[in-house]
């Protein structure tokens, strides 16, 4: 795929995201969000979090055995460690009393040309200050259905 497709399918994953955590009652405060050399998908919060999202899309069924593996693998030590430092530095700068959180939301794109959400799943808390994936975050699935 080329990289403007990437970015559509990026693009597509990141709206999507965002329109599901709204309906879960976050408010999107900012979006695509760079903090020194790190960038933030989704900053968003409810009443007790505040949640930096981290999102990755994949043209493909979740259900598949994809070759670059699930999209949450994309998010590698590198990666955690840059969402870290862009949440601490966020959080600097707009100090607050909610609780931080680093979120991971997988959105699965079907694989065929028509480009429709078929699943989300939100990973809460699944980066910590450790560079690892939590073991205690919750996955939340969400299946899009027809209207």
């Amino acid at each position: 795929m080329a990289d403007s497709g990437k970015k559509s399918l990026g693009r597509i994953g990141e709206e999507a995201a965002a329109v599901y955590l709204e309906k879960k009652g976050y408010t999107i405060l900012s979006r695509n969000v760079r903090i020194g050399r790190s960038e933030i998908d989704i900053i968003c919060e409810n009443d007790d979090f505040l949640v930096f999202a981290e999102v990755k899309t994949r043209h493909q069924t979740p259900d598949t055995n994809p070759i670059y593996g699930s999209p949450a693998s994309a998010v590698d030590e590198t990666k955690q460690n840059a969402l870290i430092r862009g949440s601490e530095g966020y959080i600097s700068m707009s100090p607050t009393d909610k609780i931080p959180r680093i979120d991971v939301i997988e959105v699965y794109v079907s694989p065929d040309e028509n480009f429709t959400v078929t699943e989300i799943r939100h990973m809460e808390n699944a980066v910590q200050k450790s560079g690892k994936f939590s073991k205690n975050s919750k996955t939340r699935r969400f299946h899009n259905e027809a209207d």
